[in-house]
C-alpha cells in the first residue's frame, strides 16, 4: 500500500471519530446521558482503528515522505481537529462526572435531614408534639445496601 492510500485510510477512520466526538460533545452538552453510553463501543472502536493505523507510521517513520503534500496537510490538519474535540469531550465528560458526584451528594444530604431524629417517636410510636419532625417528608427510598 503506498503512503497515499494509508493516509486516505487513516482519514476515513479519523473522520469517523470526528464525527463521532462531535456528536457526544452535543450530547454531553445537551445532557443527554442516555445517548452518550450508546457511543462509547463505536468511539473505542474507531480510537482503537486510528491508533492502529499511526502505529504503522511509528514503525516507517519515512513511509508519510512519498505522500501527496496536500494530503499530509489534510492529515495535520485532521489531527488537530481530534485533538480539539477529544480535549472538548474530556471537559465535558468531567463536567458531567462532577455534576453527578454533586447530585449525589445532594441526595445524601436531603435524605440524612429528612431522616427523623432520636425522640421524634413517643412509645405509642405517633410523633411527639414537641419534636423538632416539621412534618416534611422526603419522597425517595433508597436500598439499603448503598
Amino acid at each position: 500500500m503506498d503512503a497515499n492510500e494509508r493516509i486516505r485510510d487513516i482519514m476515513i477512520v479519523a473522520d469517523g471519530l470526528v464525527t463521532l466526538l462531535i456528536k457526544e460533545n452535543g450530547f454531553l452538552k445537551n445532557r443527554e446521558y442516555d445517548d452518550v453510553r450508546g457511543l462509547v463501543e463505536q468511539k473505542t472502536v474507531l480510537a482503537k482503528g486510528l491508533e492502529a493505523q499511526y502505529k504503522v507510521f511509528e514503525k516507517e517513520p519515512n513511509a508519510l515522505k512519498d505522500a501527496d503534500e496536500d494530503l499530509r496537510e489534510d492529515l495535520r490538519d485532521m489531527a488537530e481537529k481530534i485533538d480539539r474535540l477529544t480535549k472538548e469531550n474530556g471537559r465535558l465528560l468531567q463536567i458531567a462526572i462532577k455534576s453527578g458526584e454533586m447530585l449525589m451528594e445532594a441526595v445524601t444530604t436531603a435524605v440524612k435531614q429528612s431522616q427523623p431524629n432520636a425522640g421524634t417517636y413517643a412509645a405509642s410510636g405517633l410523633i411527639n408534639q414537641g419534636s423538632k419532625d416539621t412534618g416534611k417528608r422526603s419522597s425517595l427510598s433508597l436500598d439499603e445496601s448503598l
